[in-house]
């Protein structure tokens, strides 16, 4: 089946990147083989030890092993190969990525590949012909009668590389700079604010890049480095100074377009007096939040006793009516009713018998609805019902002010959505068209939606204001209809998001007033919870129990989902009445950098286990284990790579394991021949045993005999390699395992020795031998086959 949605299938992205890798490939092969043929027939060695040619007795570098002149050629080979062949490199990774990114991001890459090229080969061509020439002289000439200079070719050629790379690679600094200032995400005015920790990075950089941490070395390559950051500044306020021009003239232009726009007429109409009524979605009389709420679904009404939808209809307009509907400038109510009287003195509207009004979506229905244009009033009796977007509000009588746009509903029945939940609110209500408030007297209001509430507050007054807040007093919780609780105020933020304050401290009645006087009090979660914004947060608390421990600490939390790293670090510090203390830290951090590429970490240490299982007051946390892991999966076109750790320490006596590292290469499974399938995979870890409690033993001391508590410890070092081969139906498993343990713990075994002391050859006696440890190696191999 062809594919016609434009984008290519997996399997051809896949094919292309094969067929760029082997362009590559082949490409580097034909440049290397170049270079070393360069290099054999042009003297490029010499050239390169000409610089230091002249500090040598005899102007040649040492060779240290016979292989050496070779390996220098084809390293030297390589390298020149590289440079000669990245333009076909940057070329395919190029080809293949271009199809992914916007035209204005290609033009801004196409000028940034090319100029990062150039830079890199005149960073690297300043490194050669003018840092190495400078740094020689100056690092040879130190007690240069005090030694025999003898500089092997391999200590050399590093030293070079090491610079001209340096050099190429700093080159890119402004670059790379002026890219993130043009795409938005660094600007001038944050790279003058980090310049103080640019300086101190840069003499970072100049001590690493440096070969042996030469002071002078280093300070020649931090100056360029400095340079070329202020370098970037400067095009960074270049670059956002024309973005903010050529905004200025877009904004202009737009300003213009839209003043020179013509307008509807008709929207110059004024409205006549008696229609004027506020168009916009907000002007209703039922309660809106500004999260789309739940619409109540027909069995909750049919519980509550509230109608699922308007029981009349409007009939279809005629020609007449669709004409004056659709006039503009004017806000259109219809009424429907049985009987309607209008009174042209009072321009009063008395609709009796199902009546009815529709407006802006909105619709009224009741026995009789009385409106009345002069004392801007409207009065629904009868059961009045009014439809809004799904909500539904029911009362005794309605009446509501058109000039103040607001409204009482007796007897009232409504709900509104916050919190992710549907709140029911029986009682005297007001509203306003604004439809964001609502204010209650001696009311109900829960968020079951049975007939007879599981549970329901009970308040003499209470104010809700959409997605902001909700408050109630005096409040009492009924649980069925027995009161339970009575509370003087009831507070609820629904302001949604994150938001930072105070914490809610956690205590009993009993904290309060003791029963007894041995009573211990304790008070939790005292503290703060700061938000600064989308991405970290910070919490803040104290724990208190009375003559037994203090704890306090801190929590930050982060996560950036768009970069796929979230996790959380915390500190804690636990201190005992009687002096006793622990401090434990914790971090867990899951970053995910490509499809390929993870990282889980999970730390939590300790100082003190006895303390933190001596105060926990869950049987299980005196069980459990302090666990610290750490891996680190990289999937490759020919396998997985699994690197990581894991530390398990009991928390009763400090007990534990570790095993550090841990290291799984898994290959995919290779198909040799036909039928024939190979699955090789590596396995090496480290495994220690430590705080092992160990028999109690007994000592003689000056006062007599005493007892001994001790603890061992015990590694274990294992490597593996499985190659099991299937064929056909047969599987051949072979194994091969190296095994390195070593234990130090206080051990004593019992042997019979002949006894010297009688002539006897058959006595003997039992004497006790103690050591401190013992270590065993070996080799096992397992081979086995499977049958079909």
């Amino acid at each position: 089946m062809a594919n016609t949605t434009g984008e290519m299938p997996f399997l051809d992205h896949l094919e292309e990147l094969r067929s760029r890798l082997l362009k590559v490939l082949l490409t580097l092969v034909v440049t290397i083989g170049v270079s070393i043929w360069l290099v054999l027939n042009f003297g490029i060695i010499d050239a390169l030890q000409a610089p230091i040619a002249p500090f040598l007795p005899d102007g040649n570098l040492t060779v240290l092993a016979v292989t050496e002149p070779f390996l220098i050629t084809l390293k030297l080979g390589a390298l020149i190969g590289l440079v000669l062949a990245s333009p076909v490199v940057i070329y395919q990774i190029w080809a293949f990525l271009s199809p992914a990114l916007y035209d204005r991001e290609k033009k801004a890459m196409i000028p940034a590949l090319i100029v990062g090229l150039v830079l890199f080969l005149i960073g690297g061509w300043v490194g050669w012909a003018v840092v190495v020439p400078k740094a020689l002289p100056v690092m040879l000439g130190f007690q240069s009668g005090s030694f025999n200079i003898m500089i092997t070719y391999q200590t050399y050629f590093s030293f070079v590389v090491q610079i001209v790379l340096a050099l190429g690679i700093s080159a890119e600094v402004p670059l790379v700079m002026i890219l993130l200032a043009a795409l938005g995400i660094f600007d001038a005015r944050r790279y003058n604010a980090f310049r103080k920790y640019a300086v101190f990075l840069s003499f970072v950089a100049g001590a690493l890049l440096s070969p042996g941490g030469d002071a002078f070395l280093m300070l020649l390559l931090t100056l360029p480095l400095l340079l070329l950051y202020e370098i970037g500044v400067a095009g960074s306020y270049l670059v956002q100074r024309r973005a903010r021009r050529a905004a200025s003239i877009g904004g202009g232009a737009l300003f213009l377009a839209l003043m020179g726009m013509p307008g509807d007429a008709s929207a110059q109409i004024p409205i006549p007096r008696g229609r004027q009524t506020p168009t916009t979605p907000r002007d209703t009389l039922l309660p809106r939040g500004g999260v789309q709420a739940r619409q109540l679904d027909s069995a909750a009404a049919k519980r509550l006793g509230l109608p699922t939808g308007p029981e009349r209809t409007f009939p279809a307009p005629d020609s007449i009516m669709e004409s004056l509907l659709g006039r503009s400038g004017f806000a259109t109510t219809r009424f429907l009713a049985d009987t309607a009287l209008l009174f042209a003195d009072s321009t009063t509207i008395v609709l009796k018998g199902k009546a009815g009004t529709e407006r802006d979506g909105a619709k009224l229905e009741g026995g009789q609805i009385v409106y009345s244009d002069d004392r801007c009033e409207l009065i629904a009796t009868g059961e009045p019902k009014m439809f809004e977007e799904g909500k539904i509000a029911i009362g005794r009588v309605l009446r509501f002010d058109t000039c103040s746009e607001r409204g009482v509903i007796t007897d009232a029945l409504t709900s509104f959505e916050e919190l992710g939940a549907n709140w029911f609110v029986r009682g005297n209500l007001a509203v306003d068209s604004s439809a964001s408030r609502l204010y209650a007297a001696n009311s109900e209001f829960t968020s079951c939606d049975l007939p007879i509430a599981h549970y329901h507050f009970q308040a003499g007054e209470v104010k809700w204001v959409s997605q902001s807040v909700l408050v109630a007093r005096p409040a009492v919780l009924y649980i069925r209809d027995v009161p339970i609780v009575w509370l003087p105020f009831l507070f609820q933020d629904t302001k949604p998001g994150r938001r930072s304050g105070i914490l809610i401290p956690q205590f009993g009645f009993n904290d309060i007033v003791r029963p007894t006087r041995g009573y211990r009090r304790q008070v939790t979660n005292i503290g703060y919870y700061w938000a600064p914004n989308d991405y970290i947060d910070l919490t803040a608390r104290l724990d208190w129990f009375a003559s037994r421990y203090v704890q306090y600490g801190a929590e930050m939390q982060y996560s950036w989902i768009d970069r796929f790293i979230s996790g959380g670090i915390g500190l804690n510090r636990q201190v005992e009445g009687d002096g006793g203390s622990s401090l434990q830290f914790r971090w867990n951090h899951n970053q995910r950098f490509n499809a390929a590429t993870t990282l889980v970490l999970n730390l939590d240490y300790a100082t003190d286990s006895r303390v933190i299982a001596g105060n926990a007051v869950d049987p299980l946390l005196t069980t459990r284990q302090i666990l610290s892991s750490a891996n680190f999966t990289k999937r490759f076109a020919w396998g997985q790579v699994t690197v990581g750790g894991l530390r398990r320490q009991s928390i009763t006596d400090g007990s534990g394991t570790m095993t550090l590292p841990s290291l799984t290469v898994s290959p995919n499974p290779m198909d040799i021949a036909n039928g024939i399938t190979w699955s090789p995979g590596f396995t090496a870890t480290n495994e220690t045993q430590f705080k092992t409690p160990q028999p109690v033993q007994t000592v003689i001391t000056p006062g007599g005999l005493d007892s001994l508590v001790t603890t061992g410890r015990v590694r274990n070092s294992t490597m593996s390699f499985d190659t099991p081969l299937r064929i056909g139906g047969f599987n051949w498993r072979n194994r091969i395992a190296v095994n390195d343990r070593q234990t130090v713990a206080r051990t004593v075994r019992s042997l019979r020795i002949p006894d010297l002391s009688t002539p006897e050859p058959d006595d003997s006696i039992t004497v006790s031998q103690v050591q401190d440890g013992d270590f065993s190696s070996g080799v096992d191999w397992e081979t086995s086959i499977n049958l079909p």
